[in-house]
């Protein structure tokens, strides 16, 4: 079987990269080289996660995704796994069956993430999407929880914050079952948790910091609750409750 990686030595991708092997692997300084080939399947991690960036340089945040789609424009491919983001939903909320339009976008980066999913259901005849919340795992350089184990300075999260965070270590896992299981796409949620309580049940640190800006209220669920390992975690309680 021939497979292939995009975006090895990023965040998730070196992630992956540690958990599963590829045939080829692919990032920014060697994209070129995927154009006329085939494979079994491709699974891509390679764009960014620098909300903050993508939000701040839009243009260059889409010129950096449409390099991408054109090395991928002639690429085949039985079947291409898109590691996404929850940002896909306009607001930090939704299942799967979440209807999305471009109009509803305030933000360029989950703009940005749609616009690259519709091409790559267009283009390509099978794939599954596969949308992560906040992260953490090997490799982290940048967020809120990165600033806990660090003791930086976290006047950038307002206490109430409520983030849903996902440990990287289980993603090939999670992959797995979602292809064994046949979703198109899946929101790998967990449960929401504020950013005063991480900091207390982890650091024993009373955080009591308030933005100017409100604070972010994510709380996306999935609708497959009750597949397998998933069938114990928030996605479930939180439908029931």
């Amino acid at each position: 079987m021939k497979t292939a990686l995009i975006g090895y030595t990023g965040f998730v991708g070196s992630n992956l990269a540690d958990q599963t092997t590829f045939t080829d692997y692919y990032n920014s300084k060697n994209i070129n080289k995927i154009q006329g080939k085939r494979y079994d399947y491709i699974v891509s991690a390679g764009v960014h996660g620098e909300r903050w960036r993508a939000n701040k340089y839009p243009q260059e945040d889409w010129q950096n995704i449409q390099k991408l789609l054109n090395n991928l424009a002639n690429v085949e491919t039985d079947h291409f796994i898109l590691i996404s983001s929850i940002d896909v939903y306009p607001t930090p909320e939704g299942t799967e069956d979440t209807v999305i339009t471009l109009s509803d976008f305030t933000q360029s980066y989950g703009r940005h993430r749609f616009r690259m999913e519709q091409f790559i259901k267009t283009h390509f005849s099978k794939t599954t999407f596969i949308r992560l919340p906040q992260l953490y795992g090997p490799g982290l350089k940048k967020n809120f929880v990165y600033d806990l184990i660090h003791d930086r300075m976290f006047d950038f999260t307002h206490k109430d914050t409520m983030h849903q965070w996902y440990n990287l270590a289980n993603l090939w896992k999670d992959i797995q079952l979602t292809l064994r299981h046949q979703i198109p796409i899946i929101n790998l949620a967990v449960e929401p948790i504020s950013a005063k309580e991480l900091a207390r049940v982890t650091r024993n640190i009373s955080f009591t910091t308030i933005t100017d800006q409100p604070p972010l209220l994510f709380d996306v669920k999935t609708k497959y609750a009750d597949v397998e390992r998933t069938k114990n975690i928030y996605q479930q309680r939180a439908q029931k409750d």
